[in-house]
């Protein structure tokens, strides 16, 4: 495996979808437990909320996730090369981007392995596996969210993939 994830093309071997994709068209299943003791039940507020935000993209649940969102955050997906790249604002851009991943990524793993909560801000540390349906290309490895939570709702997200070759989005 390289370094910070593992990227997979045609004609090499793919691991097995382990979540097959949900109803809601999301692409997020099968988030797994947070590390540490106590898990959500005994993390500070801002932590707790970007726990329910995984708890809800493992069940698909797109109002559930929308809902934990300020009228006016903002997603900005860091990937280099990627259609899902830039700065999404607001709940109906939050939405936009989460339907686009649909259409562009198979997610089979996310799991959310850490949660480190300061102030407003929560770093969650994701494991996760996806295919891009136009290339076919995979990655799998960490990929990792901060998160910015103001008066219980989430105002900002940033997204940073791990060692991503941006020519998973293209043929190359």
């Amino acid at each position: 495996m390289r370094p910070g994830g593992r990227r997979t093309g045609p004609g090499t071997t793919r691991p097995a979808d382990d979540h097959p994709g949900d109803p809601m068209g999301l692409p997020f299943r099968g988030i797994s437990g947070i590390s540490g003791p106590g898990g959500a039940r005994w993390a500070p507020p801002t932590a707790r909320r970007s726990y329910e935000l995984y708890e809800a993209f493992g069940r698909g649940a797109l109002r559930a996730i929308l809902a934990l969102f300020a009228t006016e955050a903002v997603w900005a997906n860091h990937a280099v090369g990627s259609p899902l790249s830039g700065e999404h604002k607001g709940r109906i851009g939050v939405q936009a981007m989460l339907v686009e991943a649909a259409v562009v990524t198979d997610v089979r793993r996310m799991d959310l392995t850490h949660l480190l909560a300061d102030g407003d801000h929560v770093v969650a540390v994701v494991n996760q596996a996806f295919t891009v349906r136009a290339t076919g290309y995979s990655y799998e490895g960490p990929v990792m969210y901060l998160v910015e939570v103001r008066e219980g709702l989430i105002v900002r997200v940033d997204e940073f993939l791990g060692d991503l070759d941006q020519t998973i989005w293209t043929y190359g």
